[in-house]
């Protein structure tokens, strides 16, 4: 889905890099002068990791063949 375009990013962060203005102006509801600060320091440091996908799966994956097994009988 072109909606989980930046779920990668969102689970292991990203490298510094310029977004743009305008999606994150629109996106987080601020001012085009609080994008502007965003956007550069996300151009300085990136983004930090918000794992939450792979954590789930690593929890549950070990149980998805039994499950799948007992609802199939």
């Amino acid at each position: 889905s072109s909606d989980l375009n930046y779920a990668l990013a969102v689970e292991t962060g990203s490298r510094p890099h310029f977004p743009p203005v305008d999606a994150i102006r629109r996106g987080f509801k601020v001012t085009e002068a609080e994008a502007w600060g965003i956007a550069i320091a996300i151009s300085r440091r990136g983004t930090r990791p918000y794992p939450y996908l792979r954590p789930t799966a690593d929890k549950l994956y070990p149980t998805l063949i039994p499950t799948i097994k007992a609802l199939m009988k």
